[in-house]
C-alpha cells in the first residue's frame, strides 16, 4: 500500500472502533420513516435486504458529516490524493472486517453494525480527497486562524465544490486576515462560500455583497409591510386578497443584513450605500464591525 493511502485508512478504521454518533437530523429520518423503532427492531431492518428503505439509511449513516471529516483531515497532512490512490484505499477497506457502533443520544441504546463493503466507495467519494486545497489559501489558514478551528475551516474548503478563480482565492486570503480572529467566521465563512459558488470567477467580490444585500432589504421591505397588513387583518383575509405570506422572519433577515456589513466592512472596510446613508431603518445599520457583535447579542435575546 502507499504511503500516502496508510494513515487514511487507519484514520478510517479508528474513527468506525471509536463508533458513531446518530445526530438529531438522522434520529428524526429513522423515527419519521421507520416509527421509532428500538434498537433491535432497527438492526432487523438493516439486515433486510429487501426493505426498499435500508440503502438509504444505510448511507445517512455512514455520510461522514464535518466532525468526520475533521478527524481525517488532521492526518492528511495536506496531503494530495488521486483516484488511483482513493481505489488503493477502497480495496484496502474492503479486505477488512470493518465493525461500528450507533450511539443514540435519547437513551434508546447502542446498535452494532457492520460497515458495509458497498459503501465504503460512497464514504471515500463524500470526503473529496482528489480535491485540492489552494495552496495561497492554504497558507493564509495556517497563518492567520487559530489553530483549534484551523481544521474545521480546511474542511470547508474542501468542501467547496468548484474551482477558485483568482479573484476568489484573493478575497478568501483577505478574508482568513481580516477575520481569523473573529468569533463569528464560521457564519460568515459559510455565508460566503455559498456566494462564490454561484457567481463568475471574474465577479467583483465587494458588488455580489451589495446585490446580495439589496435582495436581503427589499425581503425585510415586503415583511415589514405584511406584518403591518397582519394587525389590521387575520392571515386568511389576506391570503384570500392574493398576499403571500413571508417565509423570513425580520429577526433573520435583519441579522443576513448585518452579516453582509460585517463581510464588507472588515475585508472591504466599507458598507454599501444603503448601509451608510442608514436607509434600513434605525438600530441596526453597521458603522464599525464591532455593531455586528451588538446586534447579534440584541437579536438572540
Amino acid at each position: 500500500m502507499k504511503e500516502n493511502c496508510r494513515p487514511l485508512v487507519e484514520s478510517v478504521c479508528r474513527i468506525l472502533r471509536n463508533g458513531l454518533e446518530a445526530d438529531g437530523g438522522l434520529v428524526d429520518y429513522i423515527d419519521t420513516v421507520f416509527s421509532c423503532p428500538s434498537t433491535i427492531e432497527l438492526k432487523q431492518i438493516i439486515g433486510d435486504d429487501a426493505n426498499p428503505e435500508r440503502d438509504g439509511l444505510l448511507e445517512l449513516i455512514f455520510f461522514p458529516g464535518e466532525k468526520i471529516q475533521q478527524e481525517i483531515e488532521e492526518t492528511l497532512d495536506d496531503a494530495v490524493f488521486s483516484g488511483e490512490d482513493v481505489a488503493i484505499v477502497t480495496d484496502e477497506l474492503s479486505r477488512r472486517l470493518l465493525r461500528t457502533t450507533l450511539l443514540f443520544p435519547d437513551g434508546r441504546g447502542i446498535l452494532t453494525l457492520d460497515f458495509p463493503e458497498d459503501m465504503i466507495d460512497t464514504f471515500l467519494h463524500r470526503l473529496n480527497l482528489t480535491r485540492r486545497i489552494n495552496a495561497e489559501l492554504l497558507d493564509s489558514v495556517a497563518e492567520h486562524i487559530a489553530p483549534a478551528i484551523r481544521t474545521a475551516v480546511k474542511v470547508k474548503l474542501r468542501n467547496f465544490r468548484k474551482n477558485l478563480g483568482e479573484k476568489k482565492v484573493q478575497f478568501l486570503a483577505v478574508f482568513f486576515e481580516k477575520m481569523g480572529p473573529d468569533g463569528q467566521i464560521f457564519t460568515c465563512l459559510d455565508f460566503v462560500l455559498d456566494m462564490l459558488e454561484d457567481i463568475d470567477d471574474d465577479a467583483e467580490v465587494f458588488d455580489e455583497l451589495t446585490k446580495r444585500r439589496q435582495a436581503c432589504r427589499n425581503q425585510l421591505q415586503k415583511t415589514i409591510l405584511f406584518e403591518e397588513r397582519l394587525k389590521r387583518d387575520n392571515i386568511e383575509t389576506l391570503m384570500m386578497r392574493g398576499e403571500r405570506a413571508v417565509h423570513l422572519p425580520k429577526s433573520e433577515l435583519l441579522m443576513k443584513l448585518a452579516l453582509i456589513d460585517h463581510i464588507s466592512l472588515s475585508v472591504f472596510g466599507r458598507v454599501a450605500a444603503a448601509a451608510r446613508e442608514n436607509q434600513d431603518g434605525p438600530g441596526f445599520a453597521l458603522q464599525s464591525t464591532d455593531g455586528f457583535r451588538d446586534l447579534v447579542r440584541r437579536l438572540q435575546n
